[in-house]
């Protein structure tokens, strides 16, 4: 398996990425015993930007609500950094 088909969109690779997700989420028991909450993975889009995939655990599991809360904000807006390195990316204009 290579970087190019973990971060390929084609469906034949969503099929791969997706299948890979599934069996963390459904069978990886963490050294501690407990099971994992997320995953991060490298973005198509630059190796310096990182996508995260959270699981709801106790709600998928039917066994509670998870504990949500906000460590950071910030704004989005015409001057952000990162909505302009997005816009680069994509080869947008932002006015």
């Amino acid at each position: 398996m290579t970087l190019s088909e973990l971060t390929n969109s084609s469906p034949e690779a969503k099929t791969l990425t997706t299948g890979i997700a599934t069996w963390i989420r459904e069978s990886v028991v963490l050294e501690d015993g407990s099971r994992p909450h997320g995953i991060t993975y490298p973005s198509k889009w630059g190796a310096g930007l990182t996508n995260w995939a959270m699981w709801m655990r106790r709600t998928d599991d039917g066994t509670g609500q998870d504990p949500i809360k906000t460590l950071e904000t910030a704004e989005i807006g015409k001057h952000s950094a990162a909505l302009i390195a997005a816009a680069q990316l994509r080869g947008f204009s932002i006015f």
